[in-house]
């Protein structure tokens, strides 16, 4: 059996979305004064849901507003990361000109929408 078909993760897999997504809380609780640490994000919010993040950050840093006010408060921040581009992973480069090179199809699966998806850009584009 030949492969001739991959399909790849977006986030965390072809692109650093992680410390993206801590800079983003970090940003918005720092507009609250709050400190908010790697350590802490890597330990409590890494690879958990958008809506569930903020419902924790909301309760545990008492901020005065509701969980859809905080994620439009989110995706505001995100859009200047988005517009900057986002770095890619060590060796995606790489990996997905090897793929090109030898013909492969390449696919792209996210939990993200379609929409977030469709506009990353990368520091290095794709």
């Amino acid at each position: 059996m030949q492969i001739k078909s991959i399909i790849f993760d977006l986030d965390g897999l072809l692109i650093n979305s992680e410390i993206v997504s801590f800079e983003i809380y970090k940003e918005l609780l720092a507009q609250h004064q709050h400190n908010f640490t790697l350590e802490n994000y890597a330990q409590n919010y890494s690879g958990r849901s958008s809506i569930l993040n903020m419902e924790n950050i909301i309760k545990e840093y008492r901020l005065p507003f509701s969980i859809p006010e905080g994620i439009t408060h989110s995706d505001r921040i995100e859009e200047k990361y988005v517009e900057e581009g986002i770095a890619l992973m060590n060796g995606a480069r790489e990996l997905l000109d090897y793929l090109k090179e030898k013909q492969y199809e390449i696919s792209l699966a996210s939990s993200s929408t379609r929409e977030r998806a469709f506009t990353i850009k990368t520091k290095r584009n794709l």
